[in-house]
């Protein structure tokens, strides 16, 4: 398989504005696939030599044979063995040629690939350099991320609480935490017993340098993208542990969703990338909207769903695509909005693209997160699904 991300184009979705990279449909998963097909053509090419080669060495004309067969049957058995032989070669020929120039062009791709996986490689060793410059303002006393306190539970406004049945309404919800630092756990309950979990994590609040009590600020923004931790993601983590310990289902393995925008989803990616909070919250799917992502190493077991305006100036700071890979999938859409309202119609036109089933990378995505979708949920709506919401909170260092 190809590693790691590469520049790649997308597929229009028949019928809509957006365009959809990666995931089933994406160049990496072609390519795997076409390499394999190439692999089996050069052992038929061996089998049709051989098939050949034992035709001419046939020796079929027995003494029994002769006496009872006229001479011109003969004549014209050997002619018929003469021309298989000369087409089995032929056509060994033609497939072999077939494949080496395949090869050609594919070594070509690689290359090109390769060469992006440069940049993106490059785009990567940018980022520490935030980790210098961060720690230079810490001494000025900003940009001090100091401690999480607990997640502190929060009653859930109506007005903010969505169904969860589909993408769409996922994003929906996300959207209403704007403006805040709420962190939302959604727990949607199985026939089977088990849980499947939603955690929403809100963009940034405040772009003061100045690190206060809410975690979701610029000092966040600038600690994940230097991939490193912060306060907002030890909170989200501990809203999830109150949340599933309330519902008595911590350590059972239930399928966790992170979710975010802006930072929100740097967070999201940032969780799933790191070995020791993966393993231990089973988190298997990372939906990001509007988030630079494309410099975290989210590993590939884990589905990543990503949206993201073209003309949006925050999805370009990731200096890179996101990666075309079988479980990384990215909705594009040529807009410039960065707000999350504004990304509510990108993922109804996703959500609708999966309805059609118009493309089969999202397809694919949506059975696998099924669990999330209301798919195989007892949910009957709202009363159903039980919402949490958390005040994650900052306290700050002292500044003597």
């Amino acid at each position: 398989m190809i590693p790691g991300p590469f520049l790649a184009p997308g597929s229009g979705v028949p019928g809509s504005d957006i365009t959809v990279r990666g995931g089933a449909g994406s160049m990496a998963v072609s390519f795997d696939e076409l390499s394999a097909s190439l692999g089996r053509l050069a052992d038929c090419v061996e089998v049709i030599r051989l098939v050949g080669h034992r035709i001419h060495l046939l020796d079929w004309l027995t003494p029994a044979v002769a006496r009872s067969v006229p001479a011109d049957a003969v004549a014209v058995v050997d002619r018929t063995r003469t021309g298989l032989v000369v087409a089995l070669g032929r056509l060994a020929e033609h497939v072999q040629g077939h494949t080496w120039r395949t090869r050609k062009a594919l070594t070509a791709y690689w290359l090109a690939q390769r060469d992006a996986e440069l940049g993106v490689l490059h785009a990567r060793i940018a980022y520490p350099a935030l980790i210098l410059a961060t720690t230079q303002l810490r001494i000025l006393g900003l940009l001090r991320d100091g401690t999480a306190a607990r997640a502190e539970p929060v009653p859930v406004g109506v007005d903010t609480r969505v169904e969860i049945r589909d993408l769409a309404s996922i994003v929906t919800s996300q959207s209403l935490l704007s403006g805040g630092s709420t962190v939302r756990v959604v727990q949607l309950p199985r026939p089977d017993g088990t849980s499947a979990w939603i955690v929403q994590i809100p963009g940034t609040v405040t772009w003061n340098p100045s690190a206060g009590e809410q975690p979701n600020d610029l000092t966040a923004d600038l600690e994940l993208m230097a991939r490193r931790s912060a306060t907002l993601s030890v909170g989200v983590l501990d809203a999830l542990d109150q949340a599933q310990r309330a519902a008595g289902r911590v350590g059972l393995r239930d399928p966790v969703m992170l979710t975010g925008h802006s930072l929100g989803g740097i967070a999201a990616a940032s969780i799933a990338a790191t070995p020791g909070a993966r393993e231990r919250h089973n988190i298997t799917h990372v939906v990001t909207v509007g988030s630079p992502v494309a410099h975290i190493a989210v590993p590939e077991e884990v589905e990543v769903l990503s949206l993201v305006h073209t003309r949006d100036v925050v999805t370009r700071l990731g200096l890179a695509p996101n990666p075309d890979r079988l479980t990384w999938t990215t909705v594009e859409r040529d807009v410039s909005d960065h707000g999350a309202v504004g990304y509510r119609e990108t993922s109804r036109l996703a959500a609708e693209a999966i309805r059609t089933g118009s493309d089969p990378s999202l397809v694919r995505w949506a059975a696998t997160a099924a669990p999330f979708l209301g798919a195989g949920t007892v949910s009957r709506g709202t009363a159903d699904q039980r919402v949490n919401d958390y005040r994650v909170r900052r306290v700050t260092e002292s500044r003597t």
